[in-house]
C-alpha cells in the first residue's frame, strides 16, 4: 500500500499544529508532506525537518490524496480555485476555516469537477 501524500495549504499556527500531529502519529513522513506558507521563517523550519515547501498551492496539491486548507476563511474560495485543476479524482480536501461549510467550499470552486471536499467536522460533499 502506498504511503499517503499530504498537502497543507497555510502553515500558520493551526495548520502547523495539524501537520505536527500528523507527522508525530506517523500518518505521513516529512518527505510525503508538502506545504505552502507566506511566513518565510515557518517555511525554513519545515524545510529543516524535511517537509517540502511548494512554490504555490496547486504545486502542493498536485498528487496529494489529502489536502488540508488552513487559510483564513475569506481566502478559501481563491485557494480552492487555484488547486482544483491539480486535484486527483480521489483527493480529499478538508477545510479548517471557521464558518466555511463543505457545500460553500464546493460551490466556490465548482471548476474542479469530480472531486470531494470535506470540512473539519467530517462533512463531505460531491462537486
Amino acid at each position: 500500500m502506498a504511503e499517503h501524500m499530504l498537502a497543507l495549504l497555510g502553515a500558520g499556527a493551526m495548520g502547523s499544529a495539524v501537520l505536527e500531529a500528523v507527522l508525530r502519529a506517523g500518518i505521513v513522513t516529512p518527505e510525503r508532506a508538502r506545504i505552502t506558507t507566506l511566513d518565510e521563517a515557518a517555511a525554513g523550519r519545515w524545510r529543516e525537518r524535511g517537509v517540502v515547501v511548494a512554490p504555490d498551492n496547486a504545486a502542493a496539491a498536485d498528487g496529494a490524496d489529502l489536502v488540508v486548507v488552513a487559510v483564513k476563511p475569506p481566502d478559501v474560495p481563491g485557494v480552492l480555485d487555484d488547486i482544483a485543476p491539480a486535484l486527483g479524482a480521489d483527493a480529499l480536501v478538508v477545510s479548517l476555516a471557521a464558518g466555511v461549510a463543505a457545500g460553500d467550499a464546493v460551490a466556490a470552486s465548482a471548476g474542479g469537477g469530480g472531486h470531494r471536499a470535506g470540512h473539519a467536522e467530517h462533512a463531505r460533499a460531491a462537486r
